[in-house]
């Protein structure tokens, strides 16, 4: 009898238990029949039955962890079943979600050529050595704006509220920068007021850069950029083009040339109109170097006379010399490259205060 009585109980505990799990099965399969599981881009998402205004249409939204999904940030989960759980926990906390915010893209294309203006992009130095372009923007929506470079030209960005002063560079300055848009592209971010004016300024990372460039400007509103030219700039430049060919002399730049390996050059008398302070810059699909020399340029003795030579300085395999030249004397301008026997066009462009006339000699 006593046994009879045990035996009854256990049977009976048996039974709860597989009544209590059956519940919770059925219960986890009619939560599955009306809130499926969705598995997308090998992530497992719950479907929402909240609507959200999107661009001004009413779509089903899908929760991840009770956040917008985002693709970049998915786990690598392929099997719902064992995310099942955790993922019906997660997303019971929250049955709404914030509206999209649509944003507005306004675009500005350009580029700087010699045509350019320039202006001293750094604090400290002294004369103009950066090509730069400057475009007003006429903001219509106060919000956070994102405004970023793309092109072929290793872009520095400036944002000025009200003027923007080439002389005084640091004055007005919101923000600037130069590799936060990827592959040296500038990518700068900032709150505009609607009723400020603001200007962008477009330069280049390197001295005397050339190129072509466009800013992308997303926001809450439209803008419209329209380019400024800033007056008082007085620099001057004067532009010399030809080639190194086969006929073009030769000279033993570095080493005992021992072995035939010459580089060919050409030698360009400088006469300045004013005395200062001149930047030389080359300009070329080929790996250029540049000497200047004191009087005359000896091929058998580079040596001789020497005063100062570049290699890089201007990016891209482009020389950049820089030096005082006065009207009264005689300077040599050696054009040549990194490498040996190595032929192409070039130009050399010379920047200051009075024109530079150059001559073979």
């Amino acid at each position: 009898m006593g046994r009879t009585i045990k035996i009854a109980l256990i049977l009976g505990s048996i039974g709860i238990v597989v009544a209590a799990a059956v519940a919770t099965a059925l219960t986890l399969y009619f939560k599955r029949k009306t809130d499926p599981i969705i598995t997308s881009n090998n992530t497992t998402v719950q479907q929402s039955t909240t609507m959200s205004v999107f661009m001004g249409a009413n779509v089903s939204t899908n929760r991840v962890n009770t956040t917008m999904y985002d693709a970049s940030r998915t786990t690598g989960i392929t099997n719902p079943s064992t995310t099942l759980f955790s993922t019906i926990s997660s997303t019971r906390a929250s049955t709404t979600q914030a509206a999209a915010v649509s944003n507005t893209v306004s675009q500005y294309s350009s580029a700087l050529t010699i045509s350019s203006q320039t202006f001293c992009r750094g604090a400290s130095c002294l004369d103009a050595s950066q090509y730069f372009e400057a475009f007003r923007l006429t903001v219509l929506a106060t919000g956070l704006y994102s405004m970023k470079s793309s092109g072929s030209l290793d872009t520095y960005g400036y944002l000025y509220s009200g003027t923007f002063d080439p002389f005084n560079p640091t004055a007005n300055l919101v923000t600037s920068n130069d590799d936060d848009g990827g592959s040296r592209q500038f990518m700068m971010n900032a709150t505009l007021q609607a009723s400020v004016q603001y200007i962008i300024v477009v330069t280049s990372y390197y001295t005397f850069n050339l190129g072509s460039y466009t800013v992308t400007i997303t926001g809450p509103g439209s803008v419209a950029p329209s380019l400024l030219n800033i007056t008082g700039l007085t620099t001057q430049r004067s532009l010399y083009s030809s080639t190194l060919n086969n006929t073009s002399a030769t000279f033993c730049r570095v080493g005992n040339c021992s072995d035939g390996l010459y580089y060919y050059y050409i030698a360009l008398r400088l006469n300045v109109s004013t005395n200062g302070t001149y930047y030389i810059v080359s300009y070329s699909n080929v790996d250029t170097y540049g000497y200047i020399y004191n009087s005359s340029f000896i091929a058998s003795a580079p040596d001789t006379n020497f005063l100062i030579s570049n290699d890089n300085s201007a990016g891209y395999g482009a020389f950049l010399l820089s030096t005082n030249i006065s009207p009264i004397s005689t300077y040599v301008l050696v054009v040549t490259t990194y490498w040996t026997n190595v032929t192409g066009p070039y130009a050399v462009i010379a920047y200051g205060k009075g024109t530079v006339s150059f001559s073979i000699g």
